[in-house]
Parts: structure tokens; C-alpha cells; sequence
């Protein structure tokens, strides 16, 4: 059992390689502080999923970081104002020391000109999809995905679709999403185990040959 753990760890580590996100954006200067917005709630969103779930790691490893190369913004109307709001996908990686990726989408609103975020939510990332942006139009968000089809590796979903998000009561709520049906991570998973058996079995019917 020892070593179907190690082997199962190993796979994970080598197989788990986040999507990459890139997207177009407008060549507005972003406020300093809707930056500082996000990177307080970015903190604030690591901190809380530690708690949750990295209680059992050793003190001193990694609990998360942004990926803040990655960070895309965009302007647009998604609160029917008439002014332009600011739409942000961001990544963290290795949220409780695992070599994964979660892509996120954040809303900041246009209050008088002074922008508030209202509300994040995870949209994509490893073993779910990729995601990028297209633009923003009628009020809805629109993303481009990297769907995982059944043989796809975890580094490279290679299924095309989209999907588009609006702004609902302080909420991100998505529609119109299109492309092929992808494999839950916890089927993936399993698939992965049940793949790496026979090379098990055999390892150690050769280690009790010994």
C-alpha cells in the first residue's frame, strides 16, 4: 500500500499542470485601486482555504500564491449603468501545497468612478478547463474554454467551447456554455488508478520475488 501511495503522488505530480489562460484586453490603465482590491481579496481567499483544508501540512510549506503574470483584465458595462465595470481572471497555484491551478473571475463594479469588487468565482483550472477571455458584450462576459476530452493529459485539454457569465443580484452567474461534455476530476482520477494497477501488481510481485 506503501508503495501504490508513492506511485499515485508521482503520477499527480507529474500529470497536474495547470492551463494557461491569455486573453485580449483594452488598454485602459486599471486603477491602483481595484489592484489592491484584488490582491487584499486573493490574500484573504488563500488564508480562509487554508483554514478549511491545509490544517494537516507540516508548518512552512506553501498554502497557495496568485499567478499574478496571469492576471487579464477587461472594461465593460455588466451592471446595465451605462458605465464601463472591470472584469478580472486571475490564477492561484498550489492551494494547499498541490501542484494545481483554479482560474477565477472577478467583478469590479463602477460606483461614481470609484470601482468596488462584488463578487469572484472559481471559473476553470486544472482538470476542469481552461478558460480566456473574448470580450465583453450585451452585458455578458464572454469566455473562450479549453475543454478536457477522455484522453486528454492534465496539461493539455485539447476540446474547444465557450461560455459567458452575467452579473445577477451581486452574483456570477453562467450561460450559454457550449463545447464538448468534459470528465469530471474525480473520474479522471479514478481512471488514472486504474491504469496504474497492473504496473503495481507487478511491482511488487517482483519486489516479494526478491
Amino acid at each position: 500500500m506503501r508503495f501504490l501511495g508513492i506511485v499515485v503522488v508521482t503520477m499527480i505530480a507529474t500529470a497536474l499542470v495547470c492551463p494557461v489562460f491569455a486573453g485580449q484586453t483594452k488598454q485602459q490603465v486599471i486603477p491602483a485601486s481595484v489592484q489592491a482590491q484584488l490582491d487584499d481579496h486573493i490574500k484573504q481567499y488563500i488564508s480562509g482555504y487554508k483554514a478549511k483544508n491545509c490544517d494537516d501540512l507540516e508548518p512552512g510549506i506553501g498554502y497557495g500564491s496568485e499567478y499574478k503574470e496571469g492576471r487579464r483584465f477587461y472594461w465593460g458595462d455588466l451592471d446595465g449603468d451605462g458605465t464601463d465595470d472591470i472584469a478580472v481572471l486571475y490564477a492561484i497555484e498550489g492551494l494547499c501545497c498541490g501542484n494545481t491551478g483554479q482560474h477565477y473571475l472577478a467583478v469590479f463594479v463602477n460606483k461614481s468612478s470609484k470601482f468596488e469588487i462584488v463578487t469572484a468565482k472559481m471559473v476553470g483550472g486544472t482538470g476542469e478547463r481552461g478558460i480566456r477571455f473574448n470580450m465583453i458584450k450585451n452585458g455578458k462576459i464572454l469566455l473562450n474554454t479549453d475543454e478536457y476530452l477522455p484522453d486528454d493529459p492534465m496539461c493539455c485539454p485539447s476540446g474547444k467551447g465557450r461560455t459567458a457569465y452575467i452579473l445577477q443580484g451581486g452574483k456570477l452567474i453562467e450561460s450559454d456554455r457550449v463545447g464538448e461534455k468534459p470528465i469530471p476530476p474525480r473520474e479522471r482520477f479514478r481512471r488514472a488508478l486504474k491504469q496504474a494497477e497492473p504496473l503495481v501488481r507487478e511491482r511488487i510481485k517482483t519486489e516479494n520475488m526478491q
